[in-house]
C-alpha cells in the first residue's frame, strides 16, 4: 500500500479521493445529511455500529458534490490468512443526477484507487441484493461464505450480500472475518 500525505488529494475529470478527515466542513456536511437521507431508515444500518471511513471518492459537477463513496481500509482475514482491503461504504448520487453515469465514474475511480494506487489485496462491499447488478457490471463477484464483522456486543453474523473486486481470479471463500465494525 503506498503511503499518502494527510492533505493529499487525487484528481481526475471532476473525481477526487480526499482524506475523510480532510473534508472540508461543507463537504462533510453534505456527506453525512445524503447519508441520513438514503440509509438512515434502513433497518439494517439502524441496528448496528459502522466503521468511520478512512476515504471518500467525490463526484463534482459544476462545483457541486453530486456522488461520492466512502472507502475504509482494513486488515481482514479470509480462510484465516490475512488481506488488505477496502470497503466500500455508502455509495450515493443525489436523486436528481441519477442515471448520468456519475456513480459509475465514482465506482471507476474507486476501483483504481483501490486495486493500481494503493494495492490493496481486494475491495469488498456488502450489499443490498438491489445493487448486485450494478457492482456486477463492474467486475465485482458475490461470495457464498459466512461474513463475520464485530459489534460492542461481540462477534455478529452478516446475513445480507457480500461482494468482492480483486486484481486476478475470483475466489471462493469459505469465511471471512471483518475483524472490526462493517462498514
Amino acid at each position: 500500500m503506498k503511503e499518502l500525505e494527510n492533505n493529499t488529494e487525487i484528481s481526475e475529470l471532476n473525481v477526487v479521493v480526499k482524506k475523510y478527515g480532510n473534508l472540508s466542513s461543507e463537504e462533510y456536511q453534505t456527506i453525512s445529511a445524503f447519508s441520513e437521507k438514503e440509509f438512515g431508515n434502513v433497518p439494517i444500518v439502524q441496528k448496528y455500529k459502522w466503521a468511520k471511513p478512512d476515504w471518500v471518492v467525490i463526484k463534482y459537477t459544476k462545483n457541486k458534490l453530486v456522488s461520492f463513496c466512502n472507502l475504509v481500509e482494513r486488515e481482514i482475514r479470509i480462510d484465516q490468512k490475512t488481506y488488505f482491503v477496502a470497503g466500500i461504504n455508502n455509495m450515493i448520487t443525489l436523486e436528481k443526477y441519477r442515471g448520468s453515469g456519475y456513480a459509475a465514474e465514482v465506482l471507476n475511480k474507486c476501483e483504481h484507487f483501490i486495486l493500481q494506487f494503493m494495492s490493496f489485496d481486494y475491495g469488498v462491499l456488502l450489499c443490498a441484493d438491489s445493487l448486485v447488478p450494478f457492482y456486477e457490471k463492474h467486475g465485482w463477484y458475490s461470495v457464498d461464505c459466512p461474513v463475520y464483522f464485530q459489534q460492542p456486543s461481540g462477534r455478529e453474523l452478516w446475513k445480507a450480500r457480500t461482494m468482492l473486486l480483486g486484481k486476478d481470479k475470483q475466489i471462493a471463500p469459505k469465511e471471512i472475518d471483518l475483524n472490526g465494525l462493517p462498514w
